[in-house]
């Protein structure tokens, strides 16, 4: 019969576009769940990438505003998004005007300026984006530990050009030197008069402090070679002090380990430690204080009379001295085999109230 066999059909298509449907709704839960997955990951890593970054709408909105962009321009999260960028920040803060911005669609640019407030002040690298009928995307990079490397390269390369060239200055200074120490001691034995035997001691003195200089120079501008063994750092520090006091260097050391393991060269870190201590003493502190942390940071106070800011630059620089009879190897030597150790060592200093020298083992 007819209309069975077109009742059939309809059942057949009917059934046939309910399975079509039925697997549709599949592929779009399975896109929407995509989607939405895809939407996460987006968000996780706008949330953890290490530069800022902040989108404004054409309305002036900040539809963006993830937390390295907080970190850097010193405003919450809560604060800035969905709020008009001009209720928060100054219209040129990036260097350019963003209203102009805005209703110019100027090309892409970067631009590197400085961003400071009552805390810190950062060196910022600002990528600006015009994006078609949207709005204005913003790319903060912090330049500020960049900006740190490249000056701390540019002294090591200026170090190392100069200890290369008092090493050849100190070859040349050695050879007559050893010349006049020789013929000073024979003609020593030569001598009887009392005054003329003062001033031969005083020419054989002389060339021993001028040899003493040379050996340091020597010693500064070629690589260090360290013997690492296993040392308790409070150990270490504890003969420390009792050397510093027995050579009239008072000093106390206070910290709350029993013991914290470092693999380092036991005699220079002796050495360095002694010759920081000094340095507090020479600059008129009546003690210094040394103190250890949990995390291995080893920190040494004085309070003497402090660095006066317009020298402080210049401190870990090779024979530069305030002292009369200073070498100015003793801070770029310290820093010198910190380093070689893996550590870092900083100094902060506030003139006519002491010097704090940190240092720290990565």
């Amino acid at each position: 019969m007819p209309e069975l066999t077109s009742f059939s059909q309809f059942t057949k298509q009917s059934a046939r576009l309910e399975r079509a449907y039925e697997e549709l709704k599949e592929q779009i839960a399975k896109l929407k769940t995509n989607l939405t997955s895809s939407r996460q990951t987006l968000e996780q890593i706008v949330t953890h990438m290490s530069d800022g970054l902040i989108f404004v709408t054409l309305e002036g909105v900040v539809s963006l505003f993830n937390g390295a962009a907080a970190n850097l321009t010193g405003c919450t999260q809560d604060e800035v998004l969905g709020s008009p960028f001009w209720n928060c920040f100054s219209d040129e803060l990036f260097g350019f005007s963003l209203r102009e911005a805005l209703h110019s669609h100027k090309p892409s640019r970067r631009m590197i300026l400085t961003l400071s407030d009552e805390k810190q002040s950062r060196d910022l690298e600002v990528t600006f984006s015009s994006i078609p009928d949207k709005g204005v995307l913003l790319l903060l990079r912090d330049r500020t530990e960049i900006e740190t490397l490249e000056r701390s390269l540019r002294h090591d390369e200026k170090l190392r050009d100069l200890g290369e060239m008092a090493a050849t200055l100190a070859h040349e200074i050695r050879n007559p030197l050893g010349g006049i120490e020789g013929f000073a001691a024979l003609l020593k034995q030569d001598l009887r008069s009392p005054k003329q035997l003062r001033m031969i001691e005083a020419i054989q003195e002389g060339t021993k402090s001028v040899n003493r200089l040379v050996s340091q120079v020597l010693s500064y501008a070629h690589p260090l070679t360290l013997h690492f063994t296993p040392v308790d750092l409070v150990e270490l520090l504890e003969q420390t002090v009792v050397l510093a006091n027995q050579a009239r260097f008072p000093c106390t050391f206070t910290t709350s380990l029993d013991s914290f393991p470092l693999s380092c060269d036991r005699n220079r870190l002796l050495c360095t430690f002694l010759s920081l201590i000094r340095n507090g003493i020479e600059a008129g502190s009546p003690q210094v204080t040394i103190s250890l942390d949990k995390g291995g940071t080893v920190t040494i106070q004085d309070k003497g009379k402090g660095i006066s800011p317009s020298l402080f630059e210049k401190i870990f620089t090779p024979f530069f001295t305030t002292k009369t009879k200073g070498t100015g190897l003793g801070l770029a030597e310290a820093k010198k085999v910190i380093e070689a150790h893996g550590g870092k060592l900083s100094i902060t200093s506030q003139e006519n109230k002491g010097t704090e020298v940190v240092i720290q083992w990565e």
